[in-house]
């Protein structure tokens, strides 16, 4: 099965437990599957029927992938700061319900119209730097985002 994803290089925008993260340059990677299916039977006519797997057969998980650049603007600087504190405090607690927080990115066009959101309660899972590939860019970081309610993901234009 291939896998969708949206890579928007710009005009993203996070509220993380209604912190405004500031991100200028952020590519952002979406994917989300159920991973349901259909089962073939046969009804009592004869004819084929199909039925959706339900129960523990139907799993879903979603991927959330930001890539950030530390300008030297020293816009992202507080965003930056704010998702490896928060990743400290996550490692900390063990109750999801303490560390498990209200999540939403909005994709906007370059004429910063609103063409994608997606919300959900979940936490950041790992900050971490990320070589560049020429050698010459920015420091790049890898935010990863964990899904951990699958009923509280909202998608919308």
């Amino acid at each position: 099965m291939a896998i969708n994803q949206a890579l928007v290089p710009s005009f993203v925008s996070v509220s993380y437990d209604s912190f405004e993260l500031v991100f200028v340059d952020a590519k952002f990677s979406f994917n989300y599957d159920n991973n349901s299916g259909y089962l073939e039977s046969m009804t009592t006519s004869g004819k084929r029927n199909y039925l959706l797997r339900k129960g523990v057969s139907i799993t879903q998980y979603g991927d959330i992938y930001m890539v950030l650049s530390k300008t030297p603007d020293k816009k992202q600087d507080d965003s930056i700061k704010f998702l490896r504190d928060k990743l400290k405090e996550i490692s900390k607690l063990e109750n999801p319900n303490d560390y498990c927080k209200p999540i939403v990115i909005t994709a906007k066009d370059p004429g910063e119209e609103q063409f994608f959101s997606v919300s959900f309660s979940g936490y950041v899972a790992e900050f971490k730097n990320i070589p560049s590939k020429d050698g010459i860019d920015f420091i790049n970081y890898l935010a990863s985002f964990v899904i951990f309610d699958d009923l509280s993901v909202k998608i919308a234009n």
